[in-house]
């Protein structure tokens, strides 16, 4: 699958819509935001799960380029807000604007 990944480019990094949660089969409890969909140039869909079974959202962790471990974090209820990224040390600020 890496192989079908490679050269791809990403169009759009949002939160997964419910129609597509409702396909996984997932649901999220009060506290839970959607998880990030990082969509590619072919209509291809990449989300996080939190197992390999597929049994729930996932959270996406990753590195920047000066090493720093970050959380990939949509603060949104289902497209309300774009996107945001914060260090993995950063608390998620709760009521955040998106300022």
């Amino acid at each position: 699958m890496s192989a079908d990944l490679e050269g791809r480019i990403i169009v759009s990094f949002r939160p997964m819509t419910e129609r597509e949660l409702l396909e996984e089969g997932w649901e999220l409890l009060a506290h839970q935001l959607p998880p990030p969909v990082i969509e590619l140039d072919d209509g291809t869909i990449v989300f996080p799960s939190r197992d390999a079974a597929g049994n729930g959202p996932g959270c996406l962790f990753g590195k920047g380029p000066d090493g720093r471990s970050i959380r990939f974090d949509v603060q949104t209820r289902c497209g309300e807000q774009p996107p945001r990224v914060f260090p993995r040390e950063q608390e998620v600020p709760s009521g955040d604007s998106n300022s």
